[in-house]
């Protein structure tokens, strides 16, 4: 999986900078810390512009899922893992068998 993007990198800033400012409004409503959560976020992305923006875009569906339920710190973080696995899961796989090599 790609880890960096190819082409039009400040595509994917400017695109990032636009849903950071989105959910960050969203997270107000909510009541949490999107500066905290999304920093954990992050650095379990290793910080790579790729895959958060990969991330940013899954992360609509669980703003569309609970638009109106009230969203806790333990949904998020469930929701959270499960994204980073699957975008991760690929490149530890790939990772590990040529180290295995």
């Amino acid at each position: 999986m790609l880890d960096s993007p190819e082409f039009e990198p400040e595509f994917y800033a400017d695109q990032i900078r636009k849903m950071e400012k989105r959910y960050e409004k969203i997270f107000k409503k909510w009541k949490l810390s999107w500066t905290k959560y999304y920093n954990e976020v992050k650095s379990k992305l290793f910080n790579k512009q790729y895959w958060i923006w990969t991330y940013l875009c899954g992360f609509e569906n669980f703003v569309k899922i609970n638009q109106k339920s009230e969203v806790t710190e333990t949904m998020l973080e469930k929701d959270s893992l499960g994204r980073i696995k699957r975008i991760l899961k690929d490149y530890f796989k790939i990772k590990n068998y040529i180290e295995s090599l």
